[in-house]
């Protein structure tokens, strides 16, 4: 559902980017002859309604572990949503999602300057509203689809290790997570904040050339030596990636998959914003689906295969008031766009955008809310048409209340058009509750 990239580029650029061309930096001097300062270690300390995490600083060893470069951040997310009127079966569902992630500074422990680890285990439970209540081709709750649709299960579904070799250049390795790729300041995640729907956490267009788990590697680029204003990544992984196993196994020997993206920070009008755009390729064969739905039933038609499949994508996020640049506060407008080869991909295009507001109301910085729509435009194909598949559209809005700085209880309601016909529109209503630990 991903692409690999996006490890590369989003690891980067949250566990790289925040900390890491920064901490390579600690043995590497700055042009003026002065060593570049490690940034400071997060801090978990705090009351129980000022602290980061639910948790705390665990009587001070959390912070002392960050300090040495040990990073343990966990959540869980509980969704109670329902199809309340159209689609194909109203009734109400309950699940949920759980994360646990360990972050490894090899700088900051005094092993390898520039080195990261992350070790991500996640798992989710219960029931989740998608096409058999909808009849839409995207779930209505994103959880459903991670780290898969068969649970309860909890899976390691990432450990890669990144090395920079300079402010400029790093490469990783490993099993990769890049559900997290195609960011979006205003529209991207994994269904623990901000919006539900699939269609608005990433571009769906990509779901088909890129598993979202699997073995791979790649190199990341940071053309100014600072990730939070440009960064460009390249990279390869199995196409036959699965969320449990390490994938051994299958590397490989059923095609691979090649991407690359690169985002910018943008700041028109004085305003902060991003651009970003991608590309990927699977060399794998795929069923086409611009074939006759005979060839799979009578005896002896061939079925039509699709050698390899392609997607290109794009999105952007741009504060259109922001009171301060330096702060990620404000109201903000977001776009994504995406183009697949419509023969392995039974999307041919696809289009979301919206307008997300973060910290406006006084009092209440750590709110955010979102208002969206996307449209999905089915490939050309009879064999689709067999199957009464269409073009489909949604809406969205959700508001995220900040109980706490770790505490978000989110109220949400979407209106889908279905992807199959003689489904009336669906109308979803549903409640959400994260919990950083």
């Amino acid at each position: 559902m991903k692409s690999r990239l996006a490890q590369a580029r989003y690891a980067i650029a949250c566990v790289v980017a925040l900390s890491g061309t920064s901490a390579f930096a600690q043995t590497q001097p700055a042009a003026n002859g002065q060593e570049h300062a490690l940034p400071p270690a997060p801090n978990y300390s705090g009351t129980l309604t000022e602290r980061s995490t639910l948790t705390g600083d665990w009587n001070g060893l959390r912070n002392d572990l960050a300090r040495k470069g040990l990073t343990i951040d966990m959540y869980a997310t509980q969704t109670y949503q329902g199809v309340v009127a159209g689609g194909r079966d109203k009734g109400w569902q309950y699940g949920g999602r759980e994360n646990v992630t360990v972050n490894l500074d090899m700088g900051r422990m005094g092993i390898m300057p520039g080195g990261f680890l992350t070790i991500e285990g996640e798992g989710n439970y219960g029931e989740f509203v998608g096409a058999q209540q909808t009849g839409a081709v995207l779930p209505a709750n994103n959880n459903s689809l991670f780290p898969d649709t068969d649970g309860p299960q909890f899976y390691l579904t990432q450990f890669m290790y990144m090395q920079f070799v300079s402010h400029n250049l790093g490469f990783f390795i490993g099993k990769l997570d890049g559900t997290i790729g195609d960011a979006n300041n205003f529209a991207h995640s994994k269904g623990e904040r901000q919006f539900l729907n699939t269609a608005f956490c990433f571009n769906p267009i990509v779901s088909v050339a890129c598993p979202p788990y699997g073995l791979g590697a790649g190199v990341v680029i940071v053309p100014t030596g600072n990730p939070h204003e440009a960064l460009i990544t390249a990279s390869f992984m199995d196409t036959e990636g699965q969320a449990g196993g390490c994938g051994g196994d299958t590397v490989f020997k059923g095609g691979s998959s090649f991407t690359a993206e690169g985002r910018i920070t943008t700041h028109f009008f004085g305003m902060t914003g991003h651009q970003l755009i991608g590309g990927m390729y699977s060399d794998r064969v795929y069923t086409s689906v611009d074939q006759d739905l005979r060839n799979f039933v009578i005896p002896g038609l061939p079925i039509q295969q699709s050698s390899g499949s392609w997607a290109v994508y794009y999105n952007f996020d741009q504060y259109i008031y922001q009171p301060d640049p330096k702060q990620d506060r404000g109201l903000g407008i977001f776009g994504r766009f995406g183009i697949s080869d419509g023969e392995a991909n039974p999307i041919h295009y696809s289009f979301s955008c919206g307008l997300s507001g973060k910290g406006l109301i006084p009092g209440r910085e750590n709110d955010q809310f979102g208002i969206g729509y996307y449209r999905l435009c089915a490939a050309d194909s009879p064999a689709l048409d067999q199957l009464g598949f269409r073009d489909s559209q949604g809406f969205e809005a959700y508001y995220e209340i900040a109980l706490t700085p770790y505490m978000f209880l989110t109220p949400d309601v979407q209106v889908i058009q279905p992807s199959q016909q003689h489904v009336d529109t669906s109308v979803i209503l549903g409640i959400r509750l994260t919990v950083k630990f």
